[in-house]
């Protein structure tokens, strides 16, 4: 099947496989593939893809108005991004009389659409399993909650701890392991003795409901002299709905911003300043509510040698000790993380504001304690938690040859770099 291989491979100037800088490279057989639109990353290998642009018979269009240069052909696999599926006119496949075995929607970066993509399955999915058209469903979750169950005709993938082994993946040269050097990780800060300034951080970029109700709680209970705080957003009054109809909530939340200098220059980094300069990190992760997608945000505190406290989907605590990650519950409680997400019309709902106020109250709480010496008690409990990152993220972290065996079976062959001269960077 790879007798040509190097003929459809990107090669570099020796003749062999070039996995610089993406050192992950998918090699297909003689599949046939139409991506649609520029938001798809799975065709990448940079980000949260699995590289594959380069193979002959990959064709690109920018939306579906191009898909007219294709008629009356046949694909083996159509890609399109869970958001530009949105707005894409599903029946444009069949006015063109383009045919396709499988019709893959990537969410690899933003697993948490789940819920509207499969709320709206009648405008894309369902006319598309009409058809005998295979669909699958990619995104870095655990599970699909009552998804996977209901819909047998939709191929879920399914990974543990899914989203941290995208994002935090040697592949991916744009968030953590931002180095020239592919052979160099980002192992996080370098354990250090000395005594910090803050009792927490908890940084918070796009203003979401539950971002929203943790900076309130913050303010509230008078704690943000205690941390590193930001809050990006340039509006200042939100308003909710609730469970119950015409209902709603209204918060005031100020900008807060820290000085430049803290920063690194990737949104997506660890910034080593503030994280230096604090016990605790409270974690907003990108998205609350029963679809448990995780990012990189919820495993920086084990980057940064810090106690956890994580405000994400239900149980995503619970997850990160399944995955074995040490969440010091004996000295912080995380009972917050079992409060049940309920759903109502399609709309899931939980009081955000209890779950809140118990983070905040645990804030509280430590303030009172002799964190520092707490902090020295336990080095050996944080530089377990960093290795182990090291070692789910990195050293035997599959994903992505588990990712292409889900989407081409037995069709795709994978090459990538050796973990050979892998060089840990202390930050």
């Amino acid at each position: 099947m790879y007798s040509n291989i190097l003929e459809i491979a990107n090669k570099s100037e020796s003749g062999s496989l070039d996995l610089t800088p993406n050192i992950f490279t998918l090699i297909l057989s003689d599949s046939k593939i139409l991506i649609i639109g520029d938001g798809c990353d799975i065709q990448d290998g940079m980000f949260s893809g699995i590289n594959f642009l380069k193979n002959k018979n990959v064709f690109k269009v920018k939306d579906e108005n191009d898909l007219i240069e294709y008629s009356n052909q046949n694909f083996d696999y159509i890609f399109i991004h869970g958001f530009d599926i949105r707005e894409f006119n599903v029946n444009k496949l069949l006015e063109y009389s383009i045919g396709c075995i499988n019709f893959c929607i990537d969410l690899m970066g933003e697993g948490y659409d789940v819920p509207s993509l499969m709320y709206n399955k009648d405008k894309h999915i369902d006319i598309l399993t009409n058809q005998n058209i295979q669909v699958k469903i990619l995104a870095p979750l655990k599970h699909y909650s009552e998804y996977e169950n209901k819909y047998k005709n939709i191929s879920f993938f399914k990974y543990d701890l899914g989203g941290p082994k995208i994002f935090c993946s040697r592949f991916n040269r744009i968030m953590i392991h931002t180095f020239k050097n592919t052979n160099q990780i980002c192992m996080g800060l370098k354990w250090d003795d000395s005594k910090k300034n803050k009792l927490f951080m908890c940084l918070n970029g796009e203003p979401r409901i539950h971002r929203v109700k943790m900076m309130d709680s913050l303010m509230k209970n008078k704690l943000l002299n205690l941390g590193y705080v930001t809050f990006t957003s340039n509006l200042n009054t939100f308003m909710y709905d609730t469970s119950k109809p015409g209902v709603y909530t209204r918060y005031k939340v100020p900008r807060m911003l820290l000085d430049n200098s803290m920063f690194s220059n990737n949104r997506f980094g660890l910034h080593p300043p503030l994280s230096r300069d604090s016990y605790i990190e409270v974690v907003t992760e990108s998205r609350y509510g029963k679809i448990p997608f995780k990012t990189e945000k919820c495993v920086k505190p084990f980057y940064n040698l810090q106690f956890p406290i994580i405000l994400g989907h239900q149980g995503i605590v619970q997850d990160l000790r399944d995955a074995g990650f040490d969440m010091f519950d004996d000295i912080i409680d995380h009972s917050y993380d079992s409060i049940e997400i309920k759903t109502t019309d399609g709309k899931e709902y939980s009081d955000i504001s209890e779950k809140t106020q118990m983070i905040s109250n645990e804030l509280l709480r430590l303030s009172n304690l002799d964190i520092h010496s707490l902090y020295l008690k336990n080095k050996d409990r944080f530089i377990y938690n960093q290795e182990n990152l090291y070692n789910q993220t990195i050293l035997n972290n599959n994903i992505h040859k588990d990712l292409a065996k889900f989407i081409f079976l037995n069709g795709a062959k994978v090459f990538e770099t050796s973990l050979n001269s892998i060089e840990k960077i202390y930050i």
